[in-house]
């Protein structure tokens, strides 16, 4: 933005240029000044070699321009006017998939057409055009633009359907050419609002220049805001994106209610809190699994992505809390067989107890002294025991290990919480079942609702080209068009919901036909375009009954332009006709088939013979009415005295 301080851009290129050096850039252009001083000193060449210096691919776009370029690629008729050279508004459209053109000259301007996506820089462009004579930065120069550039702004203006000036484009001849639409229009304008950054009290207080200017054009101090650009082009985008989503979505009501959808409230409300980058991403979004996941995400405020990741792992722990409880049931059931065979063994080791408490009585005794009686017999005791202390020392290691398996299970309390982790998972995943099962419902609706859409168009298309018809057929058949193929019809196919309109001709007794796009040569399907055209034309109840055709002989052989002189000709009684042809020989036909038949009538042509500097020369002809050399009245006489 081009202001007086160290945030305009001005203050960034002199940095530059004087490398930094803050006493150097005062001592040169003083302090608080704009691109206009700084052009005055330097020169303009040297602006322009500052200017392509910036970062401005690094530069973060402003929400203003992305709703601008938001609106351009969803096919609204904006058109984008800045004085600012920077190239972040060809950025924005760049970003939506658009290749927008650049008008920043009076060559340019001559080559604007309205099939494609332009901006327009009427202080010019030093990207896109090397002649800085070309770039309005100077004194004079802001107070006097190119011709070209208040031509453009006078004939645009008044058509606009919502015009904003910004803060950089209060340029005094700007505000000159918006004052003067308001004036011309008579008051007859809705309402009028302004955007800028100072508050309503310092704006409209007298002696502000910039209040005298919404004063003169119609802004009450209701209708100002400071919240600056951003604020104003997002609500704008999305106000227009909501009410057009909500405008075909009532137009399908009424169809919608045959199917059984009468409940139509919950789509208003959702988007009445969505914005347009919303409502974008949701109309261009497939609609999957994935896409519903995402969906959820703005319906339940988790990003799909971890709800599904939720889920998995939701379905993880489930299965390994199957798995532990298992694993849990194998161990205890091992548990009480080790148990069983631990009681046995406890038993058997009382009883060798007891049979120890014997051996020693008896080893005592005098009789095994003297005598050595049960020897065999106590060493066959001797070593069963010895075999049951191994066996009761394995099965005690085995117990031990157990043990330890068994408490690491249960003192950490692993199974029940784990049985919790599955409880909780298990109530989000039903939310969230169920939360889809009502999205499914939803898209159904909404299919039904793409159905009947689609079924009123082709109905639509069908009634309105049943009325133009007889007209299309008729002015078809005057002018010529085809030696064999005379007559025409129209038809709409109707295949998979969708209306599709495809034109056939006939012969005169009607043994052969076909359709033009495969047998007729382009001046042929020309005199086809018009036929359509002019029938349509002439259907339009219109307060202004006009017709214009731009260069309608493209291509067209004698027969047929003489068909279409005759066919105009009586077409001048009902419509004001406006003509536009680079063929001379055209022209002058046209100029005397259309001759007024009576001194009532009016006949102009204007042929641009030439160019100079000071542009087109015209030459204007008016074809005057011619009376008949012979009165009728002659003619009787004559008639009378050859009878005599």
């Amino acid at each position: 933005m081009d202001t007086a301080n160290e945030q305009g851009l001005a203050f960034r290129l002199a940095m530059i240029q004087w490398n930094g050096d803050r006493a150097q850039i005062t001592a040169q252009v003083g302090m608080g000044f704009r691109l206009a001083r700084l052009a005055f000193v330097v020169g303009k060449p040297r602006v322009r070699e500052l200017i392509l210096q910036q970062g401005w691919n690094e530069i973060e776009l402003t929400q203003s321009q992305r709703a601008i370029a938001a609106l351009v690629a969803e096919g609204f008729h904006v058109e984008v006017v800045t004085v600012n050279y920077d190239p972040l508004l060809e950025r924005a459209l760049q970003d939506e998939g658009l290749d927008p053109t650049i008008i920043c000259s009076v060559a340019s301007y001559r080559a604007l057409t309205e099939d494609v996506p332009f901006v327009v820089k009427i202080h010019g462009c030093p990207f896109k055009d090397k002649n800085t004579e070309h770039l309005v930065m100077l004194e004079p120069e802001l107070a006097h633009p190119p011709a070209w550039v208040t031509t453009f702004l006078n004939g645009r203006l008044p058509e606009r359907v919502f015009v904003y000036v910004g803060f950089s484009g209060n340029a005094e001849y700007v505000r000159t050419c918006v004052t003067t639409t308001v004036a011309t229009l008579e008051g007859n304008i809705n309402d009028a609002y302004g955007v800028d950054i100072d508050s309503v009290d310092k704006v409209y207080a007298n002696g502000n220049s910039l209040g005298e200017f919404y004063r003169l054009s119609r802004v009450p101090e209701a209708n100002y805001s400071s919240a600056g650009a951003d604020v104003l082009f997002r609500e704008v985008a999305d106000i227009v994106f909501r009410r057009l989503v909500i405008q075909i979505f009532d137009e399908a009501v009424a169809e919608t209610t045959h199917h059984g959808c009468n409940d139509n409230e919950w789509f208003s409300i959702i988007l009445a809190g969505m914005t347009y980058v919303q409502i974008r991403s949701f109309c261009q979004r497939p609609i999957g699994r994935g896409g519903l996941l995402e969906i959820l995400d703005r319906q339940l405020g988790t990003p799909g992505t971890l709800i599904a990741e939720a889920m998995k792992e939701l379905t993880e722990q489930v299965a390994l809390s199957e798995r532990l409880a298992l694993g849990e049931e194998t161990l205890r059931a091992q548990l009480g067989e080790k148990e069983k065979s631990i009681e046995e063994l406890r038993r058997e080791l009382k009883l060798q107890q007891e049979f120890d408490s014997i051996k020693e009585k008896l080893q005592s005794s005098s009789l095994v002294k003297v005598w050595r009686l049960y020897s065999e017999d106590i060493e066959q005791f001797s070593n069963a025991l010895k075999q049951c202390e191994a066996r009761i020392q394995r099965i005690h290691s085995e117990l031990v290990e157990l043990s330890a398996l068994v408490d690491s299970l249960t003192a950490t309390d692993l199974v029940p919480t784990k049985e919790a982790e599955a409880t909780r998972a298990e109530v989000e995943a039903s939310r969230v079942r169920q939360a889809f099962v009502i999205c499914e419902k939803r898209l159904a609706a909404l299919a039904k609702f793409k159905e009947a859409i689609s079924s009123s168009q082709v109905n639509l298309l069908t009634a309105i080209l049943e009325s133009h018809r007889p007209l299309i057929r008729s002015l078809y058949a005057r002018m010529h068009p085809h030696p064999l193929f005379t007559d025409i019809d129209i038809e709409v196919d109707k295949a998979y919901g969708k209306g599709e309109l495809y034109f056939k001709v006939f012969t005169s007794r009607g043994t052969a036909d076909g359709y033009p796009s495969t047998i007729f040569s382009a001046s042929q399907l020309n005199v086809l375009a018009v036929s359509v055209f002019l029938a349509l034309n002439l259907r339009i109840e219109s307060p202004l009954p006009i017709t214009m055709l731009d260069d309608p002989i493209h291509s067209m052989d004698d027969l047929n332009v003489l068909g279409f002189c005759d066919v105009v000709r009586q077409l001048k009684a009902k419509r004001q006709l406006f003509v536009s042809t680079h063929n001379k020989d055209f022209y002058d036909l046209l100029l005397n088939k259309l001759r007024p038949s009576s001194p009532q009538e009016t006949v102009k042509g204007f042929w641009f013979s030439g160019w100079s500097t000071e542009g087109p020369t015209i030459l204007e002809e008016t074809a005057t009415f011619l009376p008949s050399q012979i009165q009728l009245s002659a003619i009787r006489e004559s008639f009378g005295s050859s009878a005599a």
